[in-house]
């Protein structure tokens, strides 16, 4: 990375404007053939509030092209076309975004200077985590089954404890027994240790740029609860949805019924005994011993408090089937073949990617401007609805009278999701400390 001096009284700098402004205003006359990257480098109030126009329908190739292009200068244009469509485009998609709203503003208007040197650089950055990212291979069913499942048991637990206090964070890194200044530093330090260089201008640029802005600003508007409850809300519209298209379902015939028994079962059988061996990775314990029900029973449904006899009969089965290695297999094959239907990394990835780019620049511009989080009397309205419809949705499936769920149940958990969202952040940090555990390991 080439070395910048930067001094905000320096007398080059208005003297830098004066001539960057009479050479946008004669490349902007009619029939100028000037790039999109100079076009934006002109700093425009209502510019940033457009929403990105495309031929191409939101999230295709070529629209994903159009957006990095509109970013980057002319000489990446090349490249940008030659990117994998499922990790490398929506990845730089998404960064062109944030260079677009956190770098852009400053780099050739408070730093004076006419190259494009520096965002070939963030180009090549971006590539370099693109290709680490590519190359892990994530075992993700212990992770799954296992790891986030401890996780999460561990964050509602201390939460059910915080949400009686008023400072939630402290009493919450009590309880986990985390360092305020722990995160986000330690993550940083990992993913830097990939592109390290000898500039210490470069290091400074990474660690603020990482520490500050993508594990600061922009993982602060991940946590909010609002996006939380959303999710929850659409789920529920859903499973709603669904629920009604079934009713007005014409009545099958018992032969009908018996058929699609029969094929089920079938399917089930196949994913009970169906595994490529070449690819199964065996869990340290018996599946019926790892995190995930412990989670599932005993720290988010409390069974044995509700349901003790439901308890006991679960856990005899858990007994029986972890004692028997065929019985675990058959077990642990239905789980591995349900994660690799569910998991298809390289489309996952994609998709991620672009939830994420959507939930921070809906509209493909600024930080947030389409998206206007509730406050106050509106959101304490808007948990009421989603506590009402997670609420109906388990009566509906008859959880309550099964598993002995309750309202305030559904109350609490929604309470949790938006006591603070600062604990949302740890928890977050947390998986990702946890997942950059697991690649480290398998790379060394």
């Amino acid at each position: 990375m080439s070395t910048i001096l930067y001094n905000a009284s320096s007398s080059l700098v208005p003297k830098f404007q004066r001539h960057s402004l009479l050479r946008q205003q004669r490349e902007a006359t009619p029939g100028s053939s000037s790039s999109v990257h100079d076009d934006d480098d002109r700093p425009s109030s209502g510019e940033g509030d457009r929403c990105f126009q495309s031929g191409f329908p939101k999230n295709s190739d070529g629209y994903l092209q159009e957006l990095c292009c509109s970013v980057y200068p002319i000489s990446l244009h090349q490249r940008i076309r030659q990117l994998d469509s499922m990790t490398d485009l929506p990845l730089q998609a998404l960064m062109s975004l944030v260079w677009q709203n956190f770098v852009k503003s400053w780099y050739g208007v408070k730093v004076p200077t006419c190259d494009d040197r520096f965002l070939v650089q963030l180009f090549d950055l971006v590539q370099v985590i693109a290709v680490r990212l590519k190359s892990i291979h994530l075992e993700c069913e212990p992770f799954i089954a296992d790891d986030l499942p401890c996780i999460l048991s561990e964050h509602i637990r201390a939460m059910r404890v915080c949400v009686r206090e008023d400072d939630a964070l402290y009493r919450y890194c009590q309880l986990t027994a985390l360092e305020e200044g722990y995160y986000p530093q330690v993550l940083t330090n990992y993913v830097l240790a990939a592109v390290r260089g000898d500039s210490s201008l470069q290091t400074s640029f990474l660690q603020a740029l990482f520490n500050e802005l993508l594990m600061g600003r922009i993982m602060d508007r991940v946590s909010e609860p609002y996006f939380a409850l959303s999710a929850i809300h659409k789920l529920c519209g859903k499973l709603h949805v669904r629920g009604q298209r079934k009713d007005k379902q014409p009545r099958i015939g018992p032969v009908d019924t018996i058929k699609n028994w029969i094929a089920n079962a079938g399917r089930i059988i196949a994913l009970m005994t169906s595994m490529d061996k070449s690819t199964k990775r065996a869990l340290k314990l018996p599946l019926a011993y790892t995190n995930i029900f412990t989670f599932i029973f005993v720290d988010l449904l409390k069974l044995p408090s509700r349901k003790p006899c439901l308890y006991a009969v679960g856990k005899t089965l858990q007994y029986w089937s972890a004692k028997s290695r065929s019985v675990d297999a058959v077990f642990q094959n239905l789980f591995f073949n349900l994660i690799k239907q569910r998991v298809s990394r390289q489309t996952n990835i994609r998709r991620l990617l672009i939830l994420l780019r959507e939930v921070l620049f809906p509209g493909d511009n600024k930080l947030g401007t389409g998206t206007i989080i509730p406050e106050g009397d509106e959101f304490e309205a808007f948990k009421r609805t989603c506590i009402d419809d997670l609420w109906q949705t388990i009566h509906a499936y008859r959880l309550d009278s099964v598993l002995g769920v309750e309202e305030k149940d559904v109350a609490e958990i929604i309470e949790i999701i938006c006591k603070d969202k600062r604990c949302n952040k740890l928890l977050f940090f947390r998986i990702i400390d946890t997942l950059l555990a697991h690649t480290s390991h398998l790379s060394a």
